[in-house]
């Protein structure tokens, strides 16, 4: 879990080492079901779809975002229904990929799941990218699901 920590503000400073500690969290978490006593009981929620939305975030904060956009949806596959706020996180991810990717109907449509999920929670962890992605979308509003999202995301996220 700290290896994927730390990988995130390296892939914020576009630096490629951190799919170094990605690799290195991959193997960790593939050997932790034989040392589950050593475990800290806090880190239990980390698993495979934890560590496929790190991934699929460091892609995209490295401008890839196809193969974000491809690990984004193998996470969405495998999150436990209960991880509502970090579900709705990756969905929000995901649609700004599909939007880089020049794809505004699927990044609407993934985004409306995400403020679905948002709805029924009330988290800034969340909310962020939402605002992020509504706001790249700006000079877009000639499109009418562009538009009907951005004024979903005013209104649903305005608190």
């Amino acid at each position: 879990m700290l290896l994927s920590r730390r990988a995130r503000p390296r892939a914020h400073q576009k630096n490629a080492a951190a799919f170094t500690d990605l690799d290195r969290a991959a193997g960790l978490l593939a050997t932790a079901d034989r040392h589950q006593g050593d475990a800290p009981e806090w880190v239990a929620w980390f698993d495979q779809s934890e560590l496929l939305g790190a991934q699929a975030s460091t892609h995209l904060d490295l401008g890839e975002p196809a193969r974000a956009e491809q690990l984004f949806s193998q996470t969405a596959r495998l999150f436990p229904d209960d991880r509502v706020r970090t579900q709705a996180l990756f969905l929000a991810r995901q649609a700004n990929a599909q939007w880089r990717q020049a794809d505004p109907e699927r990044a609407c449509a993934t985004a409306h799941r995400a403020l679905d999920l948002a709805e029924e929670i009330s988290s800034h962890r969340a909310a962020g990218p939402m605002r992020d992605l509504a706001a790249s979308m700006r000079t877009h509003t000639a499109i009418p699901t562009v538009k009907d999202l951005r004024e979903r995301v005013r209104t649903t996220l305005a608190a």
